[in-house]
């Protein structure tokens, strides 16, 4: 192993896992404001769009100036020591950034139809197809927020994370994903993982329709399992 690599696995985590878990086996407050960056570009798209008509103020955020950030910010090699982890997973304070995007975003999406409902969409197609981009990137930070839910134990967070999904009538990935993707990930069997060399076009022209495949597949042998027919399930 490189040894400036090795210098910084025992010097970084010494000096700042004191400052991350400053309260005994709970997280800083502070440790939680990145994590509300998904809500704070949802709700900058809210605030544009009503007082300034701009919807995409939010999206040249996250394409131009986010990733020149991360291009002119250092690096930071810190990761969660291993005795802190599973205090951070019990940690519920980390749902409060979860369901502040997710409240934000099915605000937008709302808000979006209400503005349908009054004609006030713009009416040419080059606008229109800008606020479909707009509203979309809305839902795609949500993407990220759902994942995290459907992986929660508790079925209620399963519910609302699939609630996510089910606005792009994606609603099976919470089956082929845990199902599936956990299990396949990184092989040729898995829809999910994209091959070597593969544009993101194709990528998506094959994944998903063998994501729905793949779906009614575990579905059909579940039911069979337990006497069923696919087709009666009843």
């Amino acid at each position: 192993m490189d040894p400036w690599i090795q210098a910084e696995q025992v010097t970084i985590p010494q000096t700042k896992e004191k400052s991350v878990v400053e309260e005994g086996e709970r997280a800083a407050w502070y440790v939680f404001i990145p994590y509300f960056l998904p809500c704070f570009l949802i709700v900058s798209g809210f605030y544009t769009e009503l007082y300034y008509q701009n919807v995409v103020f939010p999206v040249w955020l996250a394409y131009v100036l986010i990733p020149i950030f991360d291009m002119i910010l250092p690096l930071d090699h810190y990761n969660l020591p291993q005795n802190r982890i599973q205090a951070f997973e019990k940690d519920r304070r980390f749902l409060i950034p979860l369901y502040a995007a997710w409240f934000a975003d099915f605000a937008i999406y709302f808000y979006g139809l209400w503005l349908c409902s009054l004609g006030r969409v713009p009416s040419d197609i080059p606008m229109f197809l800008v606020y479909c981009f707009s509203l979309a990137n809305s839902g795609a930070l949500n993407l990220s927020v759902g994942h995290e839910l459907v992986h929660r134990r508790e079925l209620i967070h399963k519910i609302l994370g699939n609630l996510v999904y089910s606005k792009m009538l994606y609603s099976h990935f919470i089956i082929q994903h845990i199902r599936s993707h956990h299990k396949k990930v990184a092989t040729p069997e898995d829809p999910s993982t994209a091959r070597k060399g593969e544009s993101i076009w194709y990528f998506l022209y094959r994944t998903i329709p063998q994501g729905f495949a793949e779906t009614w597949e575990l579905e059909k042998e579940r039911l069979e399992r337990e006497g069923k027919s696919a087709w009666n399930p009843v």
